[in-house]
């Protein structure tokens, strides 16, 4: 399930998960679908991209979701 997700537009209505995480073993997974290096010297997408990275570093992020590996790497 999507920490973050958007509607593509309102005729098709198809929500696209933007932000997840997930735990698989002993390691944990943030994954960020957005395409932030494109327009990182943006003052608000860099800040968005610290606070992903503070997240992250952070004992806040306990992702709960167990992610299949071999789906991990048919996408990557």
């Amino acid at each position: 399930r999507p920490i973050v997700q958007v509607i593509d537009n309102a005729e098709r209505n198809h929500k696209l998960g933007l932000l997840f995480e997930a735990v698989h073993g002993m390691g944990k997974l943030l994954v960020c679908t957005c395409r932030i290096w494109e327009v990182i010297d943006r003052p608000e997408v860099q800040y968005f991209a610290d606070i992903l990275v503070n997240y992250a570093h952070s004992d806040s992020f306990a992702p709960t979701s167990e992610i299949d590996m071999p789906l991990v790497r048919h996408f990557s």
